[in-house]
């Protein structure tokens, strides 16, 4: 999911999201942690596949969401959440500097962890924000994982602050979540 190519956020609420699929509404408007709700569904079979970790610059939007100007550089986070071997979510994380130090540092070195256990076993969590969009799916995902027309899926964003220190993550819901 390119920074250029992000679908047009807006404001994730009851309006829109009746307008989805119905599979798909309860996933996008649950407020609560997506790997809890993934485990509860699935039971244990949960894995979190990393695609890449690396330095990128962040969007003029991402930029605003953080508090952080338009280039900065950021630490991204890109894995697919799989259940059975079947990609079910591709999720995004960005993550500055300032969120990763003192106790924040282990979301530096995630690997096969998910990012929402820790997130939701912080008492100090807040999401104070969350959008919607459809947007385009990276290439490696392939056509079969699209839920919302050729490449496309829809996802929800959200911010996190966690001792008041920003995250942004994107949460990309694919087809195959809605067959199971």
């Amino acid at each position: 999911m390119s920074q250029q190519g992000l679908g047009q956020w807006r404001p994730l609420d009851r309006r829109r999201l009746a307008r989805l699929p119905a599979w798909l509404a309860p996933w996008l408007g649950d407020a609560g942690s997506l790997t809890a709700r993934l485990q509860q569904r699935f039971g244990g079979r949960l894995e979190v596949r990393p695609l890449t970790q690396r330095r990128v610059p962040l969007s003029l939007d991402e930029g605003r969401l953080l508090d952080l100007r338009r280039g900065r550089q950021v630490r991204l986070r890109e894995v697919l959440l799989c259940v059975d071997g079947l990609p079910r979510v591709y999720a995004r994380s960005l993550l500055p500097d300032e969120s990763l130090r003192g106790r924040m540092y282990p979301l530096a070195r995630l690997g096969q962890r998910p990012l929402g256990a820790w997130l939701f076993s912080q008492p100090d969590l807040l999401r104070d924000h969350m959008g919607l969009a459809r947007v385009p799916l990276p290439v490696v995902l392939g056509p079969e994982c699209a839920s919302a027309g050729p490449g496309h899926a829809w996802a929800r964003r959200s911010r996190f602050r966690v001792a008041g220190r920003p995250i942004l993550v994107t949460e990309a819901f694919l087809a195959a979540l809605g067959s199971a």
